[in-house]
């Protein structure tokens, strides 16, 4: 490694694990989700010391998180079936959009219109596969699907993400498609 370590932050008292972790792209802020618990932490780096914000709301535990180009906001999946756009500065929650399923992942494309989110609709519909979706954030609407056709080994691994070539998704069907958006 070319860059040391140049100090450590103690997220917890081992109590909790950590489930995800993202850096702002400004590297001011790391956001750490954790397992089995539905508390969000927020890092000042500078400062290396928590911010005072609860990020509140989600019954279940946060998968993943997205964060937005100006760096005062982050998106979130849960395992509740939400998903949510918090404010880094304040804790405030200003956007609930709701799903059905527990959902492992989302992703903020570039001009930061769309939320792309996986979720496991088997949850529901035993006969269902994994699905992403596409999410308009003017209006807090799905506006596309995206539904593996292959039979799972199990419900327990989709992942979306996006560029400007498409929207790609990949499944524990063993497989991986590129759908237009």
């Amino acid at each position: 490694l070319s860059e040391i370590l140049k100090h450590q932050v103690h997220l917890n008292d081992g109590t909790f694990r950590v489930r995800s972790v993202n850096v702002t792209k400004d590297d001011r802020y790391l956001i750490v989700t954790f397992e089995n618990h539905a508390m969000i932490r927020v890092v000042d780096l500078e400062k290396l010391e928590f911010l005072p914000n609860d990020y509140s709301g989600h019954t279940q535990t946060v998968r993943l998180t997205s964060i937005t180009r100006d760096n005062k906001f982050f998106y979130t999946a849960s395992w509740d079936g939400t998903y949510r756009k918090f404010e880094i500065a304040t804790g405030k929650c200003s956007q609930f959009l709701s799903g059905l399923a527990r959902s492992p992942s989302c992703f903020l494309e570039p001009e930061e219109r769309y939320l792309f989110t996986a979720s496991y609709e088997s949850d529901f519909n035993v006969n269902s596969k994994n699905f992403g979706w596409c999410w308009d954030l003017a209006t807090g609407k799905t506006i596309h699907s995206y539904e593996h056709s292959a039979e799972r080994s199990k419900h327990e691994a989709i992942d979306i993400c996006y560029d400007e070539g498409g929207v790609y998704s990949g499944s524990d069907d063993g497989r991986a498609y590129r759908w237009p958006l």
